[in-house]
């Protein structure tokens, strides 16, 4: 008999969970999640061990703990999963244009791990303990082969995710929408597509983090009050497809070519270092300000950088960005040159402080008449020139104290 208790555990091999089974555990699981719920709070324990789960849901003041040597493996199942009738309010899922495209089924973001309207919601392990999606094969899901997501968090206030090892995710590692006061700390990602996806959400911190996906490391429109730091980005995409307000990121390493590889292309190669993300099919509060990227390495990858306003097909056709900020940073190894456009409608562009390795025989940037670019302090390792559109290049080289182009 299972007594609750104030701030109780709640062990799920005492709901009948069986270490090293080949048999699905979700029910077993989702009894001692349930049973927390029921308590109004507590720590539900994975111990040590390999379970095979589908879909799980999380309620508020629980805290999933993965002891030592604990292994949850997502079901290869496909009817393991479900959404629990519940949705993370991205929109674009019932956009026509991007359903078409990518193939989107209506079960999109059904997930491993789930949580939805709570609070106070915490996902931890010990030393050793995986998250396992196994990379299940969907033929209906995204892109004809995308299966489930790693965890979905909507509209979660107070979630914390800490120490804990996610591998293999079938879609993304880290649905996080409409959620506020977020904070991940020492997660590794390893291959899957996206590692942490922050749509609408507000006031996130990630820190000491590993970050190896196939997909964008860090992706996300809407998003306010962001800040990483001391934290690797490894891509076969985007280091960053990031768009919203007031976003920090500081002492980290961009870098490529990817470890894992980029699936539906089969390609390992980093495509671009930060690129804008902002999407009219979707509700996008405010224009994007106050971005920074500071004391970083970046290093080895296709483009530093990727804007090109109202392009719909890259998602770039929502609210414009204004304001970006490269300051204190190493750059090098970049092999292509950079579209930063603003198309009709006004940003500003600072670098400063600098030291960059520019592409070789190419332009850093090509840039448009509604861009102000300014270089502050700033060392180029070799010669090379700024593009503008309908006009003629500027050569910049050397270390420069001040110029505005």
């Amino acid at each position: 008999m299972i007594i609750l208790t104030e701030r109780a555990t709640f062990s799920v091999t005492d709901y009948g969970a069986e270490t090293q089974s080949e048999h699905v555990q979700t029910e077993q699981f989702q009894a001692a999640l349930n049973a927390c719920r029921d308590n109004n709070g507590g720590t539900v324990v994975v111990p040590a061990g390999q379970f095979h789960i589908g879909s799980i849901r999380l309620y508020s003041n629980t805290r999933l703990l993965l002891k030592s040597g604990a292994v949850i493996k997502g079901s290869e199942n496909l009817g393991d999963y479900q959404t629990f009738g519940e949705e993370p309010g991205i929109r674009y899922l019932h956009d026509d244009y991007f359903v078409k495209a990518w193939h989107l089924p209506p079960y999109y973001f059904h997930a491993i791990i789930a949580a939805y309207d709570a609070e106070n919601i915490t996902i931890e392990a010990e030393a050793g303990a995986i998250i396992d999606g196994q990379d299940v094969f969907d033929p209906d899901g995204e892109e004809s082969f995308r299966g489930p997501m790693g965890m979905v968090f909507a509209r979660v206030n107070q979630l914390q995710l800490k120490n804990y090892t996610i591998k293999n995710t079938a879609n993304w590692s880290h649905v996080i929408a409409g959620c506020t006061d977020v904070r991940a700390t020492d997660v590794t990602i390893l291959a899957g597509h996206d590692g942490f996806n922050l749509h609408h959400s507000n006031r996130i911190e990630i820190k000491n983090c590993v970050i190896k996906s196939g997909d964008d490391c860090l992706a996300g429109y809407d998003v306010a009050n962001l800040s990483v730091h001391d934290t690797v980005l490894n891509t076969a995409c985007n280091n960053m497809r990031i768009g919203g307000t007031n976003i920090l990121i500081d002492r980290c390493l961009f870098t490529g070519p990817g470890e894992y590889p980029h699936r539906s292309e089969n390609t390992f190669f980093t495509h671009a270092m930060f690129k804008w993300y902002a999407a009219d099919a979707d509700t996008i509060k405010a224009d994007g300000t106050n971005i920074k990227i500071e004391n970083s390495i970046m290093y080895d990858a296709q483009k530093l950088l990727t804007y090109d306003f109202n392009n719909k097909e890259i998602m770039q056709n929502g609210r414009p960005l204004r304001e970006l900020s490269l300051i204190g940073n190493v750059i090098g190894k970049i092999k292509e040159t950079s579209k930063f456009l603003g198309n009709g409608e006004p940003v500003k562009l600072r670098i400063e402080g600098c030291r960059i390795t520019p592409p070789d025989n190419q332009p850093l940037l090509m840039i448009d008449d509604m861009v102000e670019l300014i270089f502050d302090n700033v060392t180029f390792t070799t010669p090379t020139v700024i593009a503008r559109k309908g006009r003629a290049e500027v050569p910049v080289s050397g270390y420069i104290t001040r110029e505005v182009i």
